[in-house]
């Protein structure tokens, strides 16, 4: 806790300022009593000073950029909106995870996307580099610009003003076709595959076969593109990263059995068993991520999370809506540290309705770092949910038990600093 804690001349915090001499104010009971149990020196600003001003509105934009629009995000992304009672139930975690560990520096970190994030500024059109003036956001590769690509004139060579005239208006009247049917990519790339076809004297049947390759390449990747931002990974992962070497409690050859992912067509579940480091959450968001990349419909959710937006959900009166959007609409569902933070029980009662409602209908993969023994005291002590929610689970499931030593600490042990794990299996009763 700070010694002193600055506020604004608010009428919650001070009802008279220099009351009882200079400095001396009379605060507000409430705040008085909250800074003794406290034990912190309250401050205010002084009037007329922005610089004072704005130390205390710098609190109110890490407040609302830490805390309040990554939490309305994710629970719009869900169809919840953010309220009083949503924000209560986020922030004590927000203090854990966030606020109590931020350290104060001048330094910042890079920003930066996990994926590309200025597609749509990109110039587009066929031209090389060095022949077109439009902004380039990358160093390499072609300029993309659609009204340059639109007046380009290279592909039959030099040719005469008229003639030049001629083959502007047909560039742009294939440009207004082709974004009447939605092509957008033929619009931008066209020329280039016609001047290449040329090149090689494809025939014009080539042209238009290459031609639709081109367009059905990007609409691959814009509909990944969607999935992988509705999937909320936290970051990306992928099988071929995982160390099967340093993780040998790992059984590969199960874990390799799911990249055809066929227990996604069947609608099967796979659970990880194992202690905190082995790589659960790796593999589920490799396989989460591999989903992706195949067209399914993914949701990656951590336990804890979910247990904030299904009360909210349920206070909203928005839970069935919550249920056929993000419980059901996904072909693959990953909840992941199952077990780390103990379900009240309405809310072991609303997991419950998540499992039996996927049942025999959509895939899941869970992590949990306890075995099945020990589920009931992670879901309220009620071993009867906890009975029938494993019967659902497990009906047609895949249990992979990974046991090993935990990955985050692979360096701090071999300088000595921590002491290896006794190599254990997750019981599965």
């Amino acid at each position: 806790m700070p010694e002193q804690v600055l506020f604004d001349n608010a009428a919650t915090v001070i009802h008279e300022r220099d009351a009882y001499g200079p400095g001396e104010y009379r605060w507000h009971p409430g705040l008085r009593a909250l800074a003794v149990e406290y034990s912190f020196v309250p401050r205010v600003c002084r009037p007329y000073r922005a610089k004072t001003k704005g130390k205390v509105e710098r609190f109110n934009g890490y407040l609302k950029g830490s805390l309040l629009v990554p939490l309305a995000a994710t629970l719009k992304a869900a169809g919840l909106r953010l309220d009083v009672a949503a924000a209560n139930r986020a922030v004590r975690r927000w203090f854990d995870e966030v606020a109590n560990c931020w350290v104060h520096g001048t330094a910042r970190p890079a920003s930066g996307l996990m994926h590309g994030s200025r597609g749509s500024a990109w110039c587009r059109c066929p031209r090389p580099r060095r022949d077109c003036r439009h902004p380039q956001p990358r160093a390499d590769g072609p300029c993309r610009s659609r009204a340059c690509s639109i007046r380009w004139r290279g592909l039959r060579g030099p040719a005469g003003r008229g003639e030049r005239m001629s083959e502007g208006l047909q560039h742009a009247r294939i440009a207004v076709l082709a974004e009447t049917l939605k092509l957008e990519r033929i619009a931008a790339d066209w020329p280039a595959v016609a001047l290449d076809s040329a090149r090689r004297d494809a025939s014009l049947a080539d042209f238009l076969e290459r031609l639709l390759e081109v367009e059905r390449d990007a609409r691959t990747e814009r509909q990944r593109s969607t999935l992988l931002k509705l999937a909320t990974l936290p970051e990306v992962k992928t099988l071929e990263q995982f160390d099967f070497a340093f993780a040998s409690g790992v059984p590969r050859p199960q874990v390799l059995e799911f990249v055809s992912l066929a227990f996604v067509e069947r609608a099967e579940n796979v659970v990880f068993l194992g202690p905190s480091g082995v790589g659960k959450s790796h593999l589920a968001i490799a396989l989460a991520y591999r989903a992706v990349m195949a067209g399914i419909k993914t949701r990656f959710i951590t336990a804890a999370d979910l247990m904030l937006q299904l009360p909210t959900a349920k206070a909203q009166g928005r839970l069935k809506e919550y249920f056929n959007r993000a419980v059901l609409r996904p072909r693959l569902l990953v909840v992941d540290e199952l077990g780390y933070l103990p379900f009240g029980r309405d809310e072991a009662n609303l997991f419950f309705n998540v499992v039996a409602k996927r049942y025999e209908r959509g895939s899941m993969v869970l992590t949990s770092n306890l075995p099945f023994a020990q589920w009931a005291t992670a879901l309220a002590d009620d071993t009867t949910l906890t009975a029938a929610l494993l019967d659902r689970l497990l009906h047609h499931s895949h249990l992979v038990q990974m046991s090993g030593e935990s990955w985050r600490l692979k360096d701090k042990r071999r300088a000595g600093q921590a002491r290896p794990r006794a190599l254990m299996t997750p019981s599965s009763d």
